[in-house]
């Protein structure tokens, strides 16, 4: 897959001339326990009937995954393990996120295979129907290489994502913003400028974003009230400058977040750079743990130590359990005890995004 390569090709370049640096977190001094590995490895989901989740567990989890040469959707009932797959997209498809609502609907972030050339990854906002079908929701701007990434949902209803825009010629700097809406017909509201990858908490009360500033080549972990009010940096971007994924506690108190095992910063980029997602990819793709740190502020705490790449993940409604997806698969992280448990495993390329619900 011609742009899956292209996209790995950018990412490696950089990150042999990227500037490296000490973060200066402090990790828990406890030694992690090791990694349990009993998880099947597949080349695609179709056929699947169940995962080894651990006992204990209770909702379900809406996932989605870029696998080998198809994109695919499944639910995994958290208490059984069972898996009922949704969707299946061969070709040369990519998804930006997706997330489930309260009602059940799933929303996703999805680029159709090209009809020629280039898979870009530029991705409209589409509904998961219930006979499997991907609707179009929101389609995107072609003429300013528009695009919608990590959609959430809130406890109203409401869709909050990021979006991407600049103009096919260079001329103008890329742009994020975060925006919300509740139907594709309405007008957005913004509510912050020059950031993405988006997390609304539970009860709705708190955003969190990463700062995406054109010709800026780090970012920095923000919170904000629900409207984009009290905007504040949660880690200061100078000890923190690369992080990436972030995602709410049950109770709304902590941030996840994964953070390199050194920090990054990235004297230039451009805007080709970042239509192939490559500033977002390049603090992805880095060697990374999960982290956390309190809503109301402080010394962040780490999660995980067993350092895996394209991490994202989510909590489970007890607040007991962290399920993140890795380059290799997903993996369960009991938060009590740092267990890590493999649940799948990919043979094939494996990208993916999961949203855990009741």
């Amino acid at each position: 897959m011609a742009s899956r390569q292209l996209h790995t090709l950018l990412v490696s370049a950089l990150a042999l001339t990227a500037l490296l640096a000490a973060c200066t977190a402090t990790a828990t001094p406890e030694t992690p326990p090791g990694i349990i590995d009993n998880a099947p490895v597949v080349s695609t989901l179709d056929g699947l009937v169940d995962l080894p989740v651990p006992k204990g567990l209770a909702g379900n989890v809406t996932l989605g995954v870029a696998l080998g040469a198809s994109f695919q959707i499944a639910d995994i009932d958290m208490t059984s393990g069972a898996v009922t797959v949704r969707h299946i997209t061969s070709g040369d498809a990519w998804f930006n996120g997706l997330a489930t609502a309260p009602d059940g609907r799933t929303m996703v972030a999805f680029a159709p295979p090209p009809e020629s050339g280039l898979q870009l990854g530029l991705s409209g906002l589409y509904t998961l129907n219930a006979d499997g079908a991907l609707q179009p929701w929101l389609a995107r701007d072609t003429a300013t290489f528009e695009s919608f990434l990590h959609p959430n949902w809130t406890p109203d209803g409401a869709l909050v994502y990021a979006r991407y825009r600049t103009l096919d010629d260079g001329s103008q700097p890329y742009m994020f913003s975060v925006e919300r809406r509740t139907s594709p017909e309405e007008e957005a509201v913004t509510l912050v400028e020059n950031a993405a990858v988006p997390a609304v908490s539970p009860d709705g009360e708190w955003l969190a974003a990463l700062r995406f500033e054109p010709n800026a080549g780090n970012n920095a972990l923000l919170l904000a009230r629900a409207d984009g009010s009290d905007l504040h940096e949660l880690l200061p971007e100078a000890e923190y400058p690369i992080v990436d994924a972030p995602a709410f506690s049950a109770d709304g108190q902590w941030v996840y977040f994964t953070l390199p095992e050194s920090g990054v910063v990235r004297s230039e980029h451009n805007w080709w750079d970042d239509l192939f997602g490559v500033r977002t990819a390049y603090a992805h793709n880095l060697p990374a743990n999960w982290w956390r740190v309190a809503v109301a502020g402080g010394a962040p705490q780490q999660v995980t130590f067993d350092v895996f790449t394209q991490l994202n993940g989510a909590l489970s409604p007890d607040g007991e359990w962290l399920l993140s997806a890795s380059d290799q698969g997903l993996f369960l992280v009991d938060l009590a005890s740092g267990q890590v448990t493999f649940i799948l495993k990919g043979s094939v390329q494996f990208y993916a995004a999961v949203d855990w619900r009741p």
